[in-house]
């Protein structure tokens, strides 16, 4: 008789150590989602050339988008989010530059800040909200194709924020944008400023992110979690049992 408690007790604990280890790999699964990932980028359904880059008259440079282009937007695998497009319109604002440079032959226009906002149609929620310091447009002389591009490393910072996506410390953010189709080769013009063009716009956001769990996810680590929770009852049955007898 002593043999039955013994076996019993040792399946018991088996079976703790199997499900413990079940949800202790989920979460581990879940935690390891959080990483640095390209989480969502976006394309014109139409070549309009809405980004513009204007030279006021050498005093300044204005940077703006037709908000009345829409654009297609979507969130990549990682968010765990749907990557079908969601159609969506872009803003950007608040916008402030310094004189550009010539190295060799890339021009370096710096935009010392700004913020991108993308809104979906429809629902009016914020796909993504993007503000930056110290970002630039850059590209080879004479080209009719530029790169718009920021980061939070190297004295820039690149702050995201969306009613879908939440964004985890340390934030390693970054966004590149391709322009193409420069109405106007890529140049200086007065006061060192870049010569006014519009172009089409296109491109990418990296981050941080944490992603959202899968339904499935939350059904595992629910199950998980009820089968410790039901045999730790049992366990103490068991020992209380063998105690009395």
């Amino acid at each position: 008789m002593s043999q039955t408690p013994t076996k019993t007790s040792s399946l018991g604990r088996r079976r703790w150590l199997v499900a413990s280890l079940a949800v202790a790999a989920l979460l581990a699964a879940s935690s390891a989602q959080a990483a640095t990932v390209q989480f969502a980028q976006f394309n014109q359904p139409t070549a309009t050339q809405p980004f513009s880059f204007t030279n006021n008259s050498g005093s300044n440079g204005t940077i703006s988008f037709n908000s009345a282009t829409p654009i297609n937007f979507n969130f990549t695998a990682p968010t765990g989010l749907s990557t079908s497009d969601r159609a969506a319109t872009l803003n950007i604002s608040g916008v402030a530059l310094n004189p550009a440079a010539a190295f060799g032959p890339l021009i370096n226009q710096p935009i010392t800040a700004g913020s991108i906002s993308i809104i979906e149609n429809g629902t009016g929620k914020n796909l993504l909200t993007v503000s930056f310091t110290n970002a630039n447009i850059f590209g080879q002389a004479g080209s009719t194709n530029a790169t718009f591009a920021g980061t939070d490393t190297g004295g820039g910072t690149v702050t995201y924020s969306s009613d879908y996506v939440n964004f985890m410390l340390p934030q390693t953010n970054s966004f590149n944008l391709a322009l193409g189709t420069l109405s106007t080769p890529l140049s200086l013009g007065a006061g060192n400023f870049l010569n006014s063009f519009i172009s089409n716009i296109g491109g990418g956001f990296t981050g941080n992110i944490v992603a959202i769990p899968q339904p499935t996810s939350v059904v595992m680590f629910g199950t998980g979690l009820g089968a410790v929770v039901m045999l730790a009852g049992r366990r103490r049955k068991r020992f209380a049992d063998l105690k009395q007898g």
